[in-house]
């Protein structure tokens, strides 16, 4: 009962059905059309049809724009494949494509049409597709036809402008707009897209004035706030633009935010290297720029692999001025890793590290990279003269460095300029050929190209420190001091002169005042290498201070005996009490094998060491090892009036002068000494002593001494001196149980012959031959010839520490008897920090 029931529903639906859209007569059931139970067909009437297909299509339409593309799309496909004959479903079709951003599906489908047969928003569409594809040429052919079937349609003349502009025709694109423009000056999207073509331009002015125009017409828009901050980036201001990013980050893709927050750090690295408002704050700008960085870098990720590249470059800069110079290497040498192409400043940066970790020969490598890729960059080029100098290629050094002086011209005309002005890079370059001299020796070459620089700069405080530098290698501490005095004053935050300051004030033993200025530099420049330098110069002036020589020889015989040394040690303490004066401990020993005995001259003493600018003090108590109650005294007097002068006075109660062969007969003498010295640099000097001393046997000693040292040759790699001698003496006893003529006279002449095989600013290794001749009269014999040998190695480390040893061979005469003589020798000074 129920199914008939039903069945009787059925029928009368198919009959309203039947009805609404009448079987047509010309489908065979057969062939195979759409059939009604009992074999009857039908189809939709073609007035059905006009009325549905649109409305379906419209509605899928309405659903793109609600940008349900998933729904949209398939109810356009399928109205598409059921009624390909429909041109205006193919339409819709292709503009919702692109919409949905399947621009290659869109313009495979724009193929089943003639161009000319689509109405300009599908042509605006297809635009858009190619653009989006990468189809700049296609993009024009499209917005042109939709232009030439509406001309007056402004959405097809912007994409025919970014296309011409995207197509390597930006007066085409600016032509077009300002075309549009002309016709209506105050439409917001005319105005945005002239904008963004003048941005596009480099004219970032002309795109801030549409931009200002666009706000006056009131136009809100967001496309204007994003341009406004990619043009606030253009022009030099990334901190502004970062502002309005933050203000708004959704305006901005992922890439330009990146971008944005990449230009910002950028900018940041860069000021690290413009000179700080203070010293105490010459850190703030790369602590910042470190910041921003290393922000940057993690919100750009793996957005961009360049613009990742280029922060990880600038963060090396930024390492650089921070002066974490480990962390620079640390960092270059990650990037080499990972097969990174480096560009010149960052190699610049990697050698300037090297060079302060003191590395010279790696700083080269990488300074020689950056001048392949940057030859014209004065800064590199002085940079890598620097390392060659540490390096000790002193002859390449000073070729480079000479051929970037006569590169670059003495005047410049900048452009806007009427009158011609000296060229700051020449200038740099001449200093440091001058500086190259001094580094290898050549102080008074140094001297002769900075004073010229000086007298035409009397105020530049770069080209003065540098000259106080040369009078205080010089050895003119006095006159460094007055340069560096005078820089100070005029410059009072000159880091260079105030390091100079110290260095002067300790060289004159105004020790309290130098280490003054080393602390207080310390507190506020703990990361700078030149006042690391004089903080440990001042922490070895002050400090406990070891010297010694030592002396093993060998003779053929006569007042030297077979087998001779000599002993001196002197331990002196810290500074105490003024900072001028020390407590002294020292230890004198002499002996010689004469004829099966030993004399031996044994003596220890205390007492105090004090130094001053002109005046130095060595009083000590002395006693006999083997007899503590044979006390003696010593003193020693020294005046420095100036930097060439030098005046000595000395005593001794038991003299170590006294020969040997003497102290055998159980005689002892007291001496007295006076000198002076005449230094005009540290290529010439003259020497004068003259000695008097009273000898327990009644015999008076009285002896004078003359030198004079001239340097004859200086290259980088060596040095030649000329040193004339001459010494006599007489004595008042006859027949004296020692060597004791009535009088001698020793001239002599020696070559001192020095090769520097290592020249470093903390210090050197210097090898010294002397080769040396003269002649011996003494009263009563004829004359003898004199020959002198002597080898030695040469170490000083700063601060405070020389060591010299070596071997020597002699022909001395006594009584007309030339013996030989074979010694060997050692020496060290030491200033403990």
């Amino acid at each position: 009962m129920e199914s008939t029931a039903l069945g009787h529903v059925g029928w009368s639906l198919l009959a309203m059905v039947i009805a609404l859209f009448p079987p047509s007569p010309q489908v065979d059931c057969a062939a195979g059309g759409p059939c009604l139970p009992g074999g009857l067909s039908w189809t939709v009437s073609a007035d059905t049809l006009q009325r549905e297909l649109p409305r379906a299509r419209d509605e899928a339409v309405e659903l793109a724009r609600a940008e349900r593309f998933a729904e949209a799309l398939p109810r356009l496909r399928e109205l598409h494949r059921r009624h390909p004959e429909d041109r205006q479903t193919l339409v819709d079709l292709i503009a919702v494509l692109q919409w949905a951003g399947e621009d290659g599906e869109a313009l495979a489908r724009a193929r089943e049409l003639p161009p000319g047969d689509l109405p300009p928003y599908a042509l605006e569409a297809l635009g858009r597709a190619a653009r989006n594809v990468g189809d700049p040429d296609g993009a024009t052919h499209f917005y042109r036809l939709a232009l030439e079937g509406a001309p007056d349609r402004t959405e097809a003349a912007i994409g025919l402008g970014y296309a011409l502009l995207e197509g390597g025709s930006p007066d085409g694109a600016l032509t077009v707009i300002r075309t549009f423009l002309d016709r209506a000056p105050r439409d917001p999207a005319l105005l945005l897209a002239g904008a963004g073509i003048h941005r596009a331009r480099g004219e970032p002015l002309e795109a801030l004035r549409l931009l200002n125009q666009l706000r006056r017409v009131g136009a809100d828009d967001g496309e204007e706030v994003r341009l406004r901050a990619l043009i606030a980036a253009d022009l030099g201001a990334p901190f502004q633009a970062v502002e309005i990013l933050r203000e708004d980050p959704g305006l901005f893709s992922p890439e330009e935010a990146a971008s944005l927050l990449a230009e910002r750090a950028a900018m940041a690295a860069q000021w690290t290297r413009v000179p700080p408002r203070s010293h105490e704050r010459r850190f703030e700008a790369a602590d910042r720029a470190l910041a921003l960085l290393e922000t940057a870098l993690s919100e750009l990720g793996e957005l961009d692999a360049f613009a990742t590249r280029r922060l990880r470059f600038d963060r090396v800069l930024a390492l650089r001025e921070r002066s974490r110079m480990e962390e620079v290497v640390e960092a270059v040498e990650e990037l080499q890793r990972e097969g990174v192409e480096l560009p010149a400043y960052v190699w610049q940066a990697h050698g300037d590290a090297l060079l302060v970790l003191g590395r010279p020969s790696r700083a080269r490598e990488s300074f020689d990279r950056a001048v392949a890729e940057w030859p014209d960059n004065t800064e590199l080029r002085i940079s890598r003269f620097h390392a060659l100098l540490e390096e000790g290629d002193f002859r390449e050094a000073l070729a480079s460095i000479d051929a970037l002086v006569e590169e670059l011209p003495a005047w410049r005309q900048p452009d806007g300029v009427m009158e011609p002005q000296a060229n700051p890079e020449r200038l740099e370059a001449e200093i440091a050929a001058a500086l190259g001299r001094a580094f290898t020796g050549q102080l008074a070459a140094a001297q002769e190209r900075l004073t010229p620089l000086v007298e035409r700069a009397p105020l530049n405080s770069a080209l003065r420190q540098e000259l106080a530098a040369v009078y205080l290698w010089r050895g003119w501490s006095r006159r460094a001091l007055q340069e560096y005095e005078l820089i100070v004053a005029v410059d009072p935050e000159h880091l260079g002169a105030r390091v100079g300051l110290g260095t002067a004030l300790l060289a004159l033993d105004r020790t309290p005042e130098g280490d003054s200025v080393a602390r207080g530099l310390g507190e506020a420049f703990p990361d700078s290498e030149a006042v690391r330098r004089l903080r440990r110069e001042a922490a070895a002036a002050r400090g406990w201070w070891l010297s010694g020589e030592a002396e093993q020889g060998r003779s053929t015989g006569g007042p030297l005996g077979t087998r001779e040394s000599r002993h001196v040690v002197r331990l002196a303490s810290p500074l105490i009490l003024d900072g001028h004066t020390r407590l002294s401990l020292g230890l004198q020993r002499a002996d010689a094998r004469i004829a099966g005995d030993l004399p031996s001259h044994d003596r220890v003493g205390a007492g105090l060491l004090h130094a001053r600018p002109s005046l130095g003090l060595n009083l000590q108590v002395t006693a006999d090892r083997r007899d503590l109650e044979r006390v003696g005294a010593r003193a020693e007097v020294e005046l420095r009036p100036n930097d060439g002068h030098r005046l000595w006075f000395s005593g001794d109660s038991h003299s170590l002068d006294v020969p040997l062969q003497a102290v055998l007969q159980e005689i002892e003498g007291w001496r007295i000494t006076a000198g002076t010295e005449r230094r005009w640099s540290e290529s010439r000097r003259v020497l004068l002593e003259a000695s008097w001393m009273e000898m327990s046997d009644g015999n008076r000693r009285e002896g004078l001494y003359l030198a004079g040292e001239q340097r004859l040759l200086t290259h980088p790699a060596w040095e030649i001196s000329g040193l004339l001698e001459g010494f006599g003496s007489r004595n008042s006893r006859e027949g004296a149980p020692y060597f004791n003529p009535a009088w001698n006279l020793s001239p002599t002449g020696s070559l001192l012959i020095d090769w520097i095989l290592l020249r470093r600013i903390d210090g050197n290794f210097t090898q010294r031959l002397t080769l040396g001749g003269g002649g011996e009269w003494q009263d009563g014999f004829d004359a003898r010839p004199l020959a002198l040998v002597r080898y030695e190695h040469r170490w000083t480390r700063r601060p405070g520490f020389s060591l010299r040893y070596g071997l020597q061979w002699a022909t001395p005469s006594f009584d007309g008897i030339d013996e030989e003589r074979t010694a060997g020798f050692l020496a060290v000074d030491w200033r403990v920090r």
